[in-house]
């Protein structure tokens, strides 16, 4: 049987059950609700080289007596059983091309690269209804919908969704064994429950995750070498290649835009706002670059971090798309592309090196890997000051408070700001990490004290 199409059965199947090595994600929480409610079939997205495949044959194997898995990309016949039959006559076609009868409640049945065939999105909600026990996860990569040209509709309200992203540094704690720690951090109230002992080890292990990042291919080889980091970078090297060459295609591809000097822009907005379209895409028409943008930050490469006013951090606020930020895929890989040119190089102050740049990746990456649904929802944003220094010094908005990363001495400031947090000496960056900030809330008053309690 071919790689592309497999059916594999467990004799003594087990929920929990661990049949390989397996990187521990928050994401498989999710999956365990899902397969208890089993109201819709799943579509699992995300970046290439985020896991996908890693945690459905191990939640497959863990929770099923058969997992039937279809790679739609490379299998042209069971693309055709999409196209050419109805919905209901689809797993009665695969059971034929198994050779194996795929049962509802005992069966995991996975569609890979489902991207390559739009017409098996669309049967998904019917072939469900045809069979309401069956557990069905299909898995696609968004730069392979942004590149799609054919006209297809996700069937609304028959699916549901879950995104992969890099490892949190809460999931590294896990996997490099820090379960101590990995408990203190997510048991902890506010900054005051840490010992010194326990600040410092936590930043130790923050700076080898902002080295390492959280791309499990990655993060395993650092487990897998006892922390070599030779090891490490090789492994970012191609992936920072793959990356480049994949964000190239899409460009050149979908849009006619030579790729280069906009990867480097989009890299740098990460800590410097674009202003003006021209910057990223000087040699293209504003639409065009706009049409691009569009497929970049659909594509999971880049996370748009758009400016709003002020006066107007919250939810439902209109962002300009004209003027923003971004957060690039893993922080991590960010590091090696900062280092590329210095192999001997090592983090020691995530916030002080490099411009800060790390310190932003890291907590822009740490909200939109799911600390806070809405930031997920509705995307990240930014407020605009009009002192100079604030307007910096401002990473996001969180929850309706401004994140300011660095030692800046907001009463020095020619500007008003109320509500905020502070990642510096008295909140480590390590606590962007767990608990919404370990539910910290601080309002500030100008020339005042800064409080800080919990909820």
């Amino acid at each position: 049987m071919s790689e592309s199409v497999k059916y594999q059965s467990q004799k003594n199947p087990g929920k929990g059950k661990i049949t390989d090595k397996f990187l521990p994600r928050s994401a498989a929480m999710a999956l365990d609700a899902w397969m208890r409610l089993n109201k819709n079939p799943l579509l699992l997205t995300g970046p290439r080289q985020t896991g996908k495949s890693s945690l459905v044959n191990h939640f497959g194997k863990s929770n099923f007596e058969d997992v039937c898995y279809v790679n739609l990309l490379s299998n042209t016949e069971a693309q055709e059983l999409f196209t050419e039959i109805s919905p209901a006559m689809v797993v009665s076609s695969l059971e034929k091309m198994l050779g194996h009868e795929i049962a509802p409640g005992k069966t995991l049945l996975i569609l890979d690269e489902i991207q390559a065939c739009p017409r098996a999105i669309e049967c998904l909600g019917h072939i469900k209804e045809q069979h309401p026990k069956l557990h069905i996860i299909a898995c696609g990569s968004p730069v392979d919908f942004a590149k799609l040209s054919a006209d297809f509709h996700v069937p609304i309200g028959r699916l549901s969704y879950l995104e992969m992203k890099p490892l949190t540094f809460t999931e590294f704690l896990l996997a490099t064994n820090k379960l101590e720690l990995h408990r203190k951090l997510l048991s902890a109230d506010s900054v005051s429950d840490f010992t010194v002992d326990e600040t410092d080890a936590l930043n130790k292990e923050l700076n080898i995750y902002i080295m390492v990042g959280g791309m499990p291919e990655i993060v395993s080889a650092y487990v897998n070498s006892n922390g070599d980091m030779s090891e490490v970078r090789k492994c970012q090297a191609e992936l920072i290649s793959s990356i480049d060459n994949a964000f190239a295609s899409l460009l050149q591809e979908c849009h006619g835009i030579d790729s280069k000097k906009m990867f480097l822009r989009m890299l740098t907005a990460i800590s410097t706002e674009v202003t003006d379209l021209s910057e990223i895409g000087s040699k293209s028409a504003e639409k065009v670059v706009q049409s691009a943008l569009v497929d970049i930050f659909n594509s999971g490469f880049f996370s748009c971090v758009n400016s709003v006013s002020k006066d107007d951090c919250n939810l439902f606020d209109t962002a300009s798309t004209d003027v923003f930020r971004t957060v690039f895929i893993d922080v991590g890989l960010l590091f090696y592309a900062l280092t590329c040119k210095n192999t001997d190089c090592y983090l020691q102050d995530p916030i002080g090196q490099y411009s800060g740049i790390l310190a932003r990746q890291f907590v822009g990456q740490e909200i939109l890997s799911g600390q806070s649904s809405s930031a997920s929802l509705f995307g990240l944003t930014y407020s605009q000051h009009n002192d100079h220094i604030l307007r910096k010094a401002v990473a996001f908005c969180y929850k309706g408070q401004d994140i300011i990363i660095g030692d800046v001495l907001l009463q020095q400031v020619d500007g008003d700001i109320n509500q905020y947090i502070q990642f510096g000496p008295k909140v480590p960056l390590f606590v962007a990490s767990t608990r919404d900030f370990l539910q910290i809330n601080r309002y500030v008053e100008k020339d005042s004290t800064p409080a800080m309690f919990s909820i």
